[in-house]
């Protein structure tokens, strides 16, 4: 493969270390960033990304502002002014930009679905952790999320208060003094439908040709490259609604959604204005050419993904000794590739997940692909039965509803 004669400079936040590995089959140079500096740096922050001889770890990006031939690339969020900014000096950015906010600010969010013509279930704003407690009692089965500050907790569903009881109390005492200023978005459920959802990118428009995916949620994946127009129409809509939107904001990076189909309607439950985990890592085996994909959405042009196979398995990894202890692993070299690790580093020979600022059991994942579902869950299969850690754990048998929701929802 002939590669690209420019640096990529990978600007993220934990979890996308893998797409920098990926990236360097594609570009001459990639260099690595994330976050490290507080009030007491900790080495393991300056760690994570090195060792490894295919990208370099850098502490500072400042000092590329003028460089020439160099790719910006933000596979997460959180870095919209910095990135209007460099579109601002003319450099090459692949990222969402301001159209992060289509992520982060739900109730906003709720507002702009409804305006452009999509279906959206009954939701609230509740400010407060007495209000929110209250809330729940009298309305069992509901989600609640935050905006913005994803670290306070992930989307969870309230299914009884006596239940959730444990995680409201921990939320309090988490918010401190900020308990009863807090914002939740509480959402009612959509009982009796299939969560599914689009995964790629965008720019000017989306690709021809989609990934599509059932993800079982912190098990596992499965993906089928389809053509566009095949994605079923709930999904589908969601996107073609919100193109204009995106067009305004400039948007030029990755973009997934996640769908709850229910007859000919979609309910959009969440936006990701970045790569995806899972979903993006079997991107990246998936799109032969991701690195001329990343280059050309850089410098606003669409490139159409190169595909060979059909489908992708995605397994996640965990270990709970990974939270906060070092984690040796051992990957066979011939998989390498396709374990797709959040946090690592290398030292001599051998890698290690490094325990970060948050704690996760979640170590990344593997991924596979095949020309039909059962060739990728095979393979995957046999790739995690060869990577050791001490208490790892992976849901593998879990792609078969997985499979079983996928074949449902290309059906439709």
């Amino acid at each position: 493969m002939k590669k690209i004669k420019k640096t990529a400079l990978i600007i993220e936040n934990g979890l996308f270390q893998s797409l920098a590995h990926k990236l360097s089959e594609s570009f001459e140079k990639v260099i690595y960033w994330r976050p490290w500096v507080g009030s007491f740096a900790h080495p393991n922050d300056l760690f994570i990304g090195t060792g490894y001889d295919n990208i370099e770890r850098i502490e500072n990006y400042e000092e590329y502002f003028d460089a020439d031939n160099v790719v910006w690339v933000f596979p997460d969020i959180y870095y919209a002014s910095l990135q209007e900014w460099l579109r601002g000096q003319g450099k090459p950015v692949f990222g969402a930009g301001n159209g992060e906010e289509i992520e982060l600010l739900r109730g906003e969010c709720k507002e702009l679905m409804k305006d452009v013509g999509l279906p959206v279930q009954p939701w609230e704003t509740i400010k407060g952790m007495k209000a929110l407690r209250g809330f729940i009692q009298k309305h069992p089965g509901w989600h609640v999320k935050v905006s913005t500050v994803r670290g306070l907790t992930e989307s969870f569903h309230a299914i009884d208060y006596d239940l959730v009881k444990p995680k409201l109390d921990s939320i309090e005492h988490e918010l401190g003094g900020r308990a009863e200023v807090q914002e939740f978005i509480c959402e009612e459920g959509i009982p009796d439908s299939i969560e599914s959802g689009y995964d790629g990118y965008f720019c000017n428009g989306f690709p021809k040709v989609a990934q599509f995916g059932i993800e079982c949620k912190d098990k596992c994946y499965l993906a089928a490259i389809i053509p566009y127009q095949k994605v079923p129409d709930p999904v589908r809509n969601v996107n073609d609604k919100l193109t204009p939107t995106l067009k305004r904001y400039g948007y030029a990076g990755f973009f997934s959604t996640e769908v709850r189909m229910k007859g000919n309607k979609g309910y959009c439950i969440d936006f990701t204005c970045r790569s995806a985990s899972p979903a993006g890592e079997c991107m990246q085996e998936l799109f032969l050419n991701l690195g001329d994909i990343v280059e050309g959405v850089a410098n606003g042009k669409l490139i159409e993904p190169v595909i060979e196979d059909r489908f992708a398995a995605q397994v996640i990894l965990t270990s709970s000794f990974a939270d906060e202890n070092w984690l040796p692993i051992e990957i066979p070299g011939k998989i390498r590739p396709f374990v797709k690790l959040y946090h690592s580093c290398k030292v001599g020979d051998q890698e290690f997940i490094v325990p970060g600022d948050q704690e996760m059991c979640e170590l990344g994942s593997v991924v596979a692909t095949g020309q039909s579902m059962d060739e990728a869950i095979k393979k995957v299969t046999d790739y995690v039965s060869q990577i050791k850690a001490f208490g790892l754990k992976a849901y593998t048998d879990e792609l078969q509803c997985a499979k079983k929701d996928l074949m449902k929802s290309l059906n439709q």
